[in-house]
This record gives structure tokens, C-alpha cells and sequence, in this order.
């Protein structure tokens, strides 16, 4: 009669298993969950929904359409501010606004490292003013101004987005750097990171 060896008991990786609406997720599929989680999650974050940007106490720069000059700027406001630490949101508006950002400044932006999904030029309301640390007026005019406490900070001599792209969008990048700079200097310490 021929002997066996016994059996050896099968030798596995612990194993994390997480059950998602009743589907077990498990080695390759985990990790292409948790890789979707991330992905919506760093998504999420780079650019703020309407409802974020109420809430967090603003900067606003307003021009005459809100899809070029005041696009520029709040983003890259939100880029400088962030990369210093400053606790403020930079929010663009229009007095007449456009439906959504031209071609040619969007192709722009995303070459700049910018996310544009959901992005859309949003009219200036009352609001707006109300809640802002600071408004900034790129080349624009509104009634909405008179208003505020303080008149709006001007900045009517950048050049058309239109014409050159980059001598507009360095033009602001300028400015938006020693304004953060000046904001910086107003933030107390407890609202630093």
C-alpha cells in the first residue's frame, strides 16, 4: 500500500477584506478602490464648489465677464495662498458674466497645472461682498461696490487676457503676491497652520 504524506496546510497572505455594500474587496480589487477613493478625494479638494467657497471667508476679484482676468486670479490666489498657509479662499466673480471660460484661457489654465472641472463664471451678488476679507476689481465697475465699507482695491491696468495670456496672467501673479503677503501680515497666529 502506497503512503501519503500528510497534507501541509497551505501557506496564505493575511489579507484585508472590507465588504462594500455587500461586495467583499479584496488584494487587486482593494486597491483599485482605495486608488478611486484617493482620486476623488485629491479632486475634491482642488477645486471648491460654491458651497466651499461660501463658507470660507473670501477673497473676491471681480472683472466685467468673471471667465478670464478674475479666473486668473483667484486661482492662482488659491495656489500662493495655500503654499503659504494663508486660511482664505479666492473667489472669482462677474458683473456679466459669461457662460463659461473661453477656450483659449481654459487651454491656458490647464497648461498652468489648474483643474477647471466644474469651474463657471458666476454673477456678483451682494453676498459676495459681504462675507469678503478682501475685494479686488480687475478692470470692472458695479454698483455692488458702493456698498462696502471700503472701496475695492483696483487693479485696471492689466493687460488683456485676450491679446497676451502670460503678460496678463504675470501681471497678476504679481500683485496676487504682495497682496497675500499683506494678508499674511493680518492673519493671527491661531489661524496658522
Amino acid at each position: 500500500m502506497r503512503q501519503t504524506k500528510p497534507a501541509m496546510p497551505r501557506m496564505t497572505r493575511p489579507s484585508l477584506l472590507i465588504s462594500v455594500s455587500g461586495v467583499l474587496w479584496e488584494g487587486e480589487r482593494m486597491a483599485k478602490l482605495v486608488g478611486l477613493v484617493m482620486l476623488i478625494a485629491l479632486h475634491a479638494a482642488a477645486a471648491p464648489s460654491n458651497a466651499e467657497e461660501r463658507s470660507a471667508p473670501s477673497v473676491v476679484f471681480v472683472c466685467e465677464r468673471g471667465s478670464a482676468k478674475s479666473m486668473i486670479a483667484a486661482l492662482w490666489f488659491n495656489r500662493l495662498a495655500s503654499e503659504r498657509g494663508l486660511r482664505l479662499q479666492g473667489v472669482s466673480r462677474g458683473v456679466d458674466p459669461e457662460a463659461k471660460i473661453p477656450e483659449g484661457v481654459a487651454d491656458n489654465l490647464r497648461t498652468d497645472g489648474f483643474d477647471l472641472t466644474g469651474l463657471v463664471p458666476t454673477r456678483l451678488q451682494s453676498g459676495d461682498l459681504s462675507q469678503a476679507v478682501r475685494v479686488v476689481a480687475i478692470g470692472a465697475r458695479s454698483p455692488l461696490f458702493d456698498a462696502l465699507a471700503e472701496a475695492p482695491e483696483r487693479w485696471d491696468d492689466i493687460p488683456p487676457t485676450s491679446v497676451d495670456y502670460r503678460a496678463s496672467r504675470d501681471a497678476m501673479r504679481l500683485r496676487l503676491s504682495t497682496l497675500v503677503d499683506a494678508l499674511m501680515r493680518t492673519q493671527s497666529p491661531e489661524q496658522r497652520p
